[in-house]
């Protein structure tokens, strides 16, 4: 809040459709929205965000662990999950006509940030994007296409 960002928390961690409400309803044109999730929902809202995009099978859950290559996840970190490096980033969007529901998914990539070891050190892996995303993108073209069989099957 401090820098002039509006956080929202109205919605409940496990409520998936008010989420994808939530999101669509925050976008705008050249947007960038940050969302921070508990892990265990994050595969549930990005298939409720990228309904028609076909995922690799890396983004059904969340992973257990996801080291860096410079630094492992803590030992002491408590619960199941000790993945805390790794950020998806959904590109989304909207087709002519409009509305909240007029946007569209049509990539997905995969983060490593790396944490370097200290509270003062840089992302020792930069953000650099994992190999997954390739299976996760469709272009313009092939999003229109898709849409076109949607409305034809539903006539």
């Amino acid at each position: 809040r401090a820098r002039g960002l509006k956080v929202r928390a109205d919605v409940d961690k496990a409520d998936v459709d008010g989420f994808n409400r939530a999101v669509r309803a925050s976008l705008t044109n050249k947007s960038t929205l940050l969302v921070s999730w508990v892990h265990e929902y994050l595969p549930d809202l990005l298939r409720s965000l990228a309904a028609d995009l076909p995922l690799a099978p890396e983004f059904e859950t969340w992973p257990e662990r996801c080291d860096a290559a410079a630094w492992p996840e803590p030992a002491h970190l408590k619960g199941g999950n000790k993945c805390y490096d790794l950020a998806w980033q959904v590109t989304m969007e909207r087709r002519p006509g409009g509305g909240p529901e007029g946007w569209t998914a049509i990539k997905v990539q995969a983060f490593m940030q790396g944490f370097g070891g200290a509270a003062t050190s840089a992302p020792a892996e930069g953000l650099r994007p994992l190999a997954l995303q390739r299976k996760n993108s469709r272009t313009p073209a092939q999003v229109e296409a898709a849409a076109g069989a949607v409305a034809g099957a539903a006539t």
